[in-house]
């Protein structure tokens, strides 16, 4: 597994914001409504987040191997880092959906329906930003440190 590289989540924000902004726009223009976007959307996002955060804060002494901590189990380890990268992707997504919808209300601001979605959609996007570096930290903390005994030389008087 490759690192998360933060070019790699802002084009999966930019792509869902282009996604969600059409989203928001089509079904306006169709249904003559607005998508709902309820206010337990950030609040579902705010409680995974602080979810995420209590994990990593948990694990962090154990993956850093500091002093009086049992190591983490090589497959609990593994499984945490899969769910960092997951997170943060998820995040990404999410938050790049959610600024593409608050675009798209933001130009019937004066509309209160707009105004409360609007409203909804910007507190997502920060939650789901703050999902997304909560996650990038565990992945960072999951990392493997360099073992620089385990080098293969390429030696071209052995062998």
């Amino acid at each position: 597994m490759r690192p998360t590289r933060i070019r790699d989540l802002l084009l999966i924000a930019i792509f869902a914001a282009a996604l969600g902004w059409a989203l928001v726009r089509l079904t306006d223009s169709i249904m003559d409504r607005y998508p709902p976007v309820p206010w337990l959307a950030p609040a579902t996002l705010a409680l995974f987040g602080l979810a995420l955060l209590l994990w990593t804060l948990g694990v962090r002494g154990r993956l850093l191997n500091r002093p009086g901590t049992k190591p983490l189990p090589p497959l609990l380890a593994a499984r945490t880092a899969a769910l960092a990268l997951a997170a943060s992707r998820t995040g990404a997504l999410v938050a790049g959906g959610y600024l593409g919808g608050a675009l798209a209300f933001s130009s019937q601001w004066q509309n209160p329906a707009a105004r409360s979605h609007g409203i909804n959609a910007l507190l997502s996007v920060g939650a789901a930003i703050g999902v997304t570096v909560v996650a990038l930290w565990l992945e960072r903390i999951c990392r493997l440190p360099e073992d620089p005994t385990s080098a293969i030389t390429a030696d071209p008087e052995v062998g």
